[in-house]
């Protein structure tokens, strides 16, 4: 039997109101790199914007695999397992966000974390 699940428009609100200010701020950012660079010419201005249009993609990249980790580690928690679930949040952060952001550079991960 399954239970359904309602969500009043409050709860709702609180949900989405984070997610329609991170693609304001992505617009803002956007718009700020084109004005900056307005005044210097027309081919300033295609190449921030073709710029900008690789750096939203590489967000959604990372929005996507943050979502993708965050879902694995919620099964976990739902079934229970404590274990598991810090295990998948650990691979996740290890091998997704740190190799990224500093390639070379890990010494707070542990050797077995470490590739190459």
């Amino acid at each position: 039997m399954t239970k359904d699940i309602n969500f009043s428009n409050k709860q709702l609100i609180s949900l989405i109101w984070p997610l329609l200010l991170e693609q304001i701020f992505s617009l803002a950012v956007g718009l700020a790199d084109s004005i900056m660079v307005a005044q210097v010419g027309d081919a300033a201005v295609s190449g921030v914007s073709l710029v900008d249009s690789i750096s939203v993609l590489m967000v959604y990249i990372f929005s996507a695999m943050a979502a993708g980790g965050a879902a694995v580690c919620g099964m976990y928690i739902g079934k229970v397992e404590k274990k598991d679930a810090n295990s998948a949040c650990q691979h996740m952060r290890a091998r997704e966000c740190h190799p990224i952001l500093f390639p070379r550079w890990r010494p707070w991960l542990p050797a077995s974390l470490q590739s190459g």
